[in-house]
Parts: structure tokens; sequence; C-alpha cells
């Protein structure tokens, strides 16, 4: 019996471009009714999804910003916020470089200015991530430097980089969910396509990857298919 559903956002329970139909909200209340507890972990921050959730919002778990916080029904569950001064110094090498930085915080994302850094209390709320807008600069430096701070790269592409704690993912988080409501891995249906959703693939007994998933989570997988929010919808 499923008890516990875990899925990635982009590009695995939503295509790029594309929205949740009103089916799979209504597919999610009935599912909630029948006390199974659906879950979603993304890179996004918590205000994003709830925004994207926002018919079953306090219905299902948030794992966001690639499980560095953990909400339910607006309370925390478990959150994994990065040490100040790591994070200061991290903005800081990087305004240095001529990169942007960006703090994720619980509801918001912030830029980070010089000013910002020479206030001692940096922000008032938690941060969960350092996103770096790379401007074009080499990033050799500041990767290695993040190292040695023990964050570690959870997203890459051409424009940024996120760093959050090293001992941080989304199967972190699942785990931590898992002990919470005494789910076994045989009670746990997970869905995702990137190498940060392996973390989950390693939890669950049923492992559901998007047909555009990276080779690592496909060999996990025990379904392939093009259309996870349809697998959803039938299950």
């Amino acid at each position: 019996m499923v008890r516990l559903m875990v899925t990635d956002y982009d590009n695995t329970l939503v295509p790029a471009g594309k929205m949740l139909s009103n089916a799979f909200f209504e597919k999610l209340h009935q599912l909630s009714n029948r006390g199974v507890l659906f879950a979603v972990a993304s890179g996004r921050p918590y205000n994003q999804l709830k925004k994207l959730f926002a018919p079953v919002q306090h219905e299902i778990v948030f794992i966001s910003d690639d499980g560095a916080q953990m909400m339910y029904r607006n309370c925390v569950l478990q959150k994994s916020p990065l040490c100040f001064r790591r994070a200061k110094e991290l903005c800081a090498a990087a305004l240095e470089q001529g990169m942007t930085p960006v703090v994720a915080l619980r509801e918001q994302n912030r830029r980070v200015t010089q000013e910002q850094l020479a206030l001692p209390s940096f922000f008032s709320s938690d941060v969960f991530k350092v996103i770096l807008v790379k401007n074009g600069k080499d990033t050799t430096e500041i990767c290695t430097l993040a190292h040695s701070l023990e964050l570690r790269c959870c997203y890459e592409n051409d424009t940024f980089l996120e760093f959050c704690r090293a001992d941080v993912n989304k199967g972190a988080a699942m785990k931590k969910l898992m002990e919470k409501f005494c789910v076994t891995p045989e009670q746990a249906v997970v869905f995702g396509d990137g190498e940060n959703d392996l973390p989950l693939f390693h939890l669950a007994q049923t492992r559901i990857a998007s047909s555009g998933a990276c080779d690592a989570v496909k060999r996990l997988a025990t379904l392939v298919t093009d259309d996870v929010e349809q697998v959803v919808l039938r299950m």
C-alpha cells in the first residue's frame, strides 16, 4: 500500500512551459483523504512552491531548496540553514570576483550587497542557499572556496551557481519525513529526472523517472514514463 509519494517538480512532474491541471489537484485531495502523504521536492524556494500548489498547499509537504527546508501545513518539519559566517564569506568572495550573490530565505530570495555584508546580523531569517549569478566569470576559485566551507554545488547552468550545506539533499529530507510518519521503502513512491533526485531513488521501492531523465536516474528507475502527472492520476 502506498503511503508516501515524493516528486521533483521541474521536468519531472511538470514539463517546461506547462502547468498542473485541476484534475491533478483534485487527485491530490483524494490521496490526502485516503491517508497518502504527497510531497514535492524541488530546488525552488518554499514561496514559489506554495504558489504553484496553492489549491492543495495545506495538504502536501514542501521539500524546498534542494532539501534545506521542509514545511507541512505552515509548520517547519526540518530545516538545515547555512552558517551565517560561511554564507557571508562566500557572498563576499563572489562580489570580489564580479559575480552577483543572492541568498534564499524562507519566503523570498534577496540580493546581497557590500552594505548588507557590513551588517552584523547579515539577514534576520535563515539562509538556505547561496545563489551566484556568474556574470560570465570563471567559477573555479569560488567552487574551491565553497568546498572548504563545507558547501556543495546543488545546481549549475550557464547563468547560475547554487550552494547549500554539504549534508543537505532531497533524500536526507525524505528520510526524515519517512521516519516522522513511519513510512517504509515498500510504502514509498518517488519521481525524478536529475542527479539531485538520486538520493530519493535510494529510499523507495517504486522509482519512476521521466523520459527525459539522466541515465543514472533511469538505471535506478522501476518505470520510465512520458507523463508523470498521468501516472499520479492513475494511482
